[in-house]
């Protein structure tokens, strides 16, 4: 009993009205402070309750009003409240039951005891307490307690070190902010060099591209030259061969024709004895022609060959300025062409 006073006692909720029973012995009865302006409720300890605020239990009356559920009203599910012109409402509603008719102020009262707008389209409020047919969970409903200023010297304080923080954060940002702006401006030059140099290399492959291919046309013109060359010399040789063939037919019947005129004079001279020797010029002429045949033609040997000396060293050298220019060594040159 002892435990169930104190805890009555100590509940802000109700206040005592008097500690004697009338009959001598102690006891207690309790009301609400608001001495009784609300309905109160009573607990199982024969205490009542403070009622709910008096704006909360005006608003539920009103609510109830069917006399004027065309301007508010109860939803369908019984859950929120529907005010539904709200114009209307402030000029008459609220001025009856408020004596306001600003309306502004009364959705901010809604607010305070937790009331929420559900509807973006109508002016309807809930609270999970506010219901249809359940007053008494009015009491579960309580008021949005203010929260206490702050001396201004602790907010100064707390803004002072935010500021500092922020500029601590700021300063440091703008360092690393320096410092990739300086490796993008690195990346940006090397950059800027490699391109650079890739552009020199893909010129220089275009060159020696070029010269590679000026190389394989010397090349090709030479070994045709080489291959036209033998071909002629071939034929000289075969034309010279049958020129000294019939030169040697010629020079067979004239000694043949000398012998036999040598011997005519011979056997003449045997029988007139006494004459001249024999003339040994006879078959002179024809040797001398064959010699100078063969002279003619190693002269035409000797300088067609000479001829193309000439042109195979031009030849070469052509190559050779060639296979320099495009900055590679004869074994290198070599390898590729392999």
């Amino acid at each position: 009993m002892e435990e169930n006073q104190k805890k009555i006692q100590n509940d802000p909720d109700v206040i005592e009205l008097n500690n004697d029973d009338g009959n001598g012995g102690e006891g207690s009865s309790y009301t609400t402070k608001s001495g009784g302006a609300g309905q109160s409720s009573t607990t199982p300890f024969g205490i009542r309750r403070r009622p709910p605020p008096p704006f909360l239990e005006k608003t539920y009356e009103m609510v109830e009003n069917e006399e004027i559920k065309s301007l508010v009203s109860w939803s369908s599910s019984g859950t929120s409240i529907i005010i539904w012109n709200h114009n209307t409402f402030a000029a008459t509603v609220l001025t009856k039951y408020f004596g306001s008719s600003n309306f502004q102020s009364f959705v901010c009262q809604l607010n305070s005891y937790g009331f929420k707008k559900i509807s973006c389209m109508r002016w309807e409020f809930k609270n999970e307490y506010f219901r249809k047919g359940q007053r008494h969970l009015l009491q579960n409903i309580k008021r949005r307690t203010k929260i206490p200023k702050r001396k201004a010297s602790e907010i100064d304080g707390e803004l002072s070190n935010s500021v500092s923080l922020i500029e601590n954060e700021l300063e440091k940002l703008t360092k690393e902010h320096d410092i990739l702006k300086l490796e993008m401006s690195k990346l940006q030059e090397q950059h800027h060099i490699l391109k650079q140099s890739f552009d020199y290399l893909v010129i220089k492959d275009q060159k020696q591209q070029a010269i590679h291919s000026k190389i394989e046309e010397t090349i090709q013109k030479i070994m045709l030259k080489c291959n036209e060359d033998n071909g002629m010399l071939l034929k000289a040789v075969h034309e010279n061969e049958e020129i000294l063939i019939e030169k040697g037919k010629e020079k067979e019947k004239v000694e043949e024709k000398s012998d036999t005129t040598r011997s005519n004079r011979h056997d003449e001279a045997m029988l007139s004895e006494g004459c001249g020797p024999v003339d040994q010029d006879g078959g002179g002429g024809g040797g001398g022609s064959i010699e100078s045949i063969v002279e003619v033609i190693n002269d035409h040997k000797n300088g067609k060959i000479a001829m193309m000396e000439e042109e195979a060293k031009s030849d070469m050298f052509t190559l050779e300025c060639l296979i320099e220019e495009s900055s590679l060594g004869w074994a290198e040159f070599v390898k590729q062409m392999m």
